[in-house]
């Protein structure tokens, strides 16, 4: 992840990246195991209490959120990957 990953952002980029992980995310599940679908349901209720969170939270959590938010987007982008290493072998 670059240096500039956790930089502070606004509640509403937060949320846009979270709506912009879990669409990406939904749209590729159809391709997945049973074992990744249930990884994914995993962080997706990660996902949404982070939403709740964030719109009930306000300012005072939006670095804490951030650090979440990039972590929560990683770990998807984990699953793809390893999902897609899995099916090339």
């Amino acid at each position: 992840m670059s240096p500039d990953a956790f930089k502070p952002r606004s509640i509403q980029e937060l949320l846009g990246a979270l709506q912009t992980t879990r669409d990406r995310a939904r749209v590729q599940l159809h391709l997945l195991s049973m074992d990744a679908k249930d990884r994914f349901h995993e962080l997706e209720v990660k996902l949404v209490d982070l939403e709740e969170k964030l719109q009930n939270g306000g300012e005072r959590m939006a670095h804490e959120a951030s650090v979440s938010v990039d972590e929560l987007t990683h770990a998807v982008g984990e699953l793809f990957r390893t999902t897609e290493r899995r099916e090339d072998t």
